[in-house]
């Protein structure tokens, strides 16, 4: 049972009191909640594919309605999968732009720098204006074809 378990359910079997008593002598919810996936309502990685000219990379913004006027920073990198060595970074962007429910990126200058029969995947974060840096996740792996079509 992860601690945000425990703690829940110690509110739900507590009296009011008790539990209240609990959480002023120093329960830190953000620690309970850091064994939590990232939030659905987040931005959430949509496409990872290989092109003819390259890749695409493109996210989906569940929450852009709520930020309109704001600046959404996207961090990505992708990256191989090697068995039992350091994952090496193939591309990394870092770029702010205005809030927006759809982020597509493609590359073309990249597909030199990939091989074949490869396994190569995303990890991405993303800050909203006066945010901090939040961790988006992992994408499945894509192998690389020879022949893209």
């Amino acid at each position: 049972m992860t601690r945000l378990a425990a703690a829940i359910a110690a509110l739900l079997l507590c009296a009011p009191a008790q539990a209240q008593l609990d959480f002023d002598q120093g329960t830190n919810i953000k620690a309970l909640m850091a064994d939590l996936p990232p939030a659905p309502s987040g931005i959430s990685l949509t496409m990872f594919r290989q092109d003819p000219e390259g890749m695409t990379v493109a996210f989906t913004d569940r929450q852009a309605r709520l930020h309109i006027g704001g600046a959404t920073r996207l961090v990505f990198a992708i990256k191989e999968d090697r068995d039992l060595l350091p994952d090496p970074v193939v591309f990394d962007m870092d770029m702010a732009q205005p809030v927006g429910p759809y982020y597509e990126f493609s590359f073309k200058d990249i597909q030199g720098k990939m091989r074949p029969g490869a396994r190569y995947y995303v990890e991405w974060s993303y800050q909203r204006s006066g945010e901090e840096l939040k961790t988006g996740g992992r994408s499945a792996e894509l192998v690389l074809t020879a022949n893209p079509s």
